[in-house]
């Protein structure tokens, strides 16, 4: 999976954790205007999570966090802001098919982000 796509959304380069069980987690950590977002990548368990929170990412306070089973990444034009021209678009098989897009993440006007499990786009 080439993850170097959310790099380019986040302008944001990773750090990479290595786990003997689950393999390599790559995380990306991202600042909106209102709160923190990490995305992880596990490669080896086909995996993308996400979280927010207006302290530490998948910690006590998140708002949330989501995990998707995710082999491939697509970008596509952001239909709702100016701030970041492209959207994420995570999931398993042909992600040019919406059925199998499991999350999309979109930037929004003030920089915090837009995180929708499944396919809504």
């Amino acid at each position: 999976m080439d993850h170097s796509l959310i790099s380019q959304f986040l302008n944001s380069k990773p750090s990479i954790i290595k786990d003997d069980e689950i393999g390599p987690i790559i995380i990306y950590d991202y600042k909106g205007r209102l709160l923190n977002y990490q995305i992880w990548v596990t490669p080896d368990e086909n995996q993308i999570s996400i979280s927010a929170s207006p302290g530490m990412p998948f910690g006590g306070d998140s708002f949330y966090e989501f995990y998707v089973r995710c082999d491939s990444i697509r970008v596509f034009q952001n239909p709702y802001g100016i701030k970041n021209q492209i959207s994420l678009a995570f999931g398993e098989g042909d992600v040019k098919e919406p059925k199998d897009i499991r999350m999309t993440v979109h930037m929004r006007e003030d920089g915090d982000l837009v995180v929708w499990p499944r396919s809504f786009h």
